[in-house]
């Protein structure tokens, strides 16, 4: 036995020859053979792996209480799927952190574009646009379920209604000279060259 005490927590240790001396606790690979590592009641279990080493979970992993990530919670790439509700700040993109959209939490989301706001959408409906809207040719801007488009060929700009057309402007709609609006196929048009106005129809104006 040895001839002094050890300290606190040590345990007796042979040297498989007969000695026994105190040690520190120092456990390899751990095999358990039930089925539950428990801590006393109200008490953190704590795996504190030493310098860049990592805790690896090598099988399907099933967490009944909250998951608390105080890091960054890396995939990996992987899928995250079966979600019910998720809420989150915000979401970047992976390869390009400059596009980003942004839950402020004030009724507002927020997609933002090489770094600067591209669209606010707003609580009361409000879509808010930081530059031009650019539609492939023959692509549509539609509005309601009646049939209400406006579309563009790339020469022409087509705007189709199944009901009244109605402008309505606090200014003067203004046409350019010689720019003429037609009605129909049969050369029905008002046109102005800038100093008059001139009415054509192939019936009776």
């Amino acid at each position: 036995y040895p001839t002094s005490d050890g300290t606190i927590g040590q345990f007796l240790k042979t040297d498989g020859s007969g000695t026994l001396a105190f040690a520190d606790l120092s456990v390899g690979d751990l095999v358990i053979v039930g089925s539950s590592i428990a801590s006393p009641s109200n008490a953190d279990l704590t795996l504190d792996p030493a310098g860049t080493g990592a805790i690896k979970l090598n099988a399907n992993t099933d967490i009944t209480g909250n998951l608390t990530v105080t890091g960054t919670l890396d995939l990996g790439d992987s899928n995250f799927t079966n979600v019910g509700s998720l809420q989150l700040d915000s979401i970047a993109g992976d390869g390009d952190t400059n596009t980003s959209i942004t839950f402020s939490g004030s009724d507002i989301i927020t997609i933002a574009t090489g770094g600067s706001t591209a669209a606010t959408f707003n609580a009361d409906q409000t879509v808010t646009l930081s530059d031009d809207i650019t539609l492939a040719n023959n692509k549509k801007v539609i509005f309601g379920d009646a049939g209400e488009n406006i579309v563009g060929d790339g020469t022409d700009l087509t705007i189709a209604s199944s009901n009244d057309l109605n402008l309505t402007a606090t200014t003067d709609i203004n046409v350019p000279a010689n720019v003429g609006m037609t009605f129909g196929d049969d050369g029905e048009k008002i046109e102005g060259d800038g100093t008059n106005l001139t009415i054509a129809s192939s019936g009776t104006i």
